[in-house]
């Protein structure tokens, strides 16, 4: 994936981009398939540790966002995320698995909009309101 990236910084032609465009997006495709496979294998086997580390819900956001916009642009989609509303944006969580359902979710969301946009929207709030 990162040779694909530098690749694509490149002076390519533009059939050359969109072959590359295209290898990038099945290569992060196998990589979630994998990631997900191994974490069946984890839960299956008793293994699999959930962290409990700070992060911030709108940086995870903001970078799903980023990553996945090429797809959606490429769908002729709008994506974008709303900004979050009053609660804290700090949380205790695993990231990974919470940025593992967003792409999940929104890779989803983009391969069945047809035409449009697709939209994030957050909320938290203090735990015990």
């Amino acid at each position: 994936l990162g040779m694909l990236e530098v690749l694509s910084r490149g002076d390519l032609r533009p059939e050359q981009a969109r072959s590359v465009q295209v290898m990038r997006e099945s290569a992060e495709g196998l990589l979630r398939i994998v990631d997900d496979v191994l974490d069946f294998s984890k839960i299956e086997a008793g293994r699999l540790e959930i962290e409990a580390v700070p992060f911030s819900l709108r940086g995870l956001v903001e970078g799903t966002v980023e990553t996945l916009a090429p797809a959606a642009a490429q769908r002729g989609l709008a994506l974008f995320a709303d900004t979050p509303g009053s609660g804290p944006d700090w949380l205790s969580g695993d990231p990974t698995r919470v940025r593992q359902i967003l792409f999940n979710l929104v890779g989803n969301a983009l391969k069945f909009t047809e035409r449009g946009y697709v939209r994030i929207s957050m909320q938290t709030q203090t735990q015990g309101q």
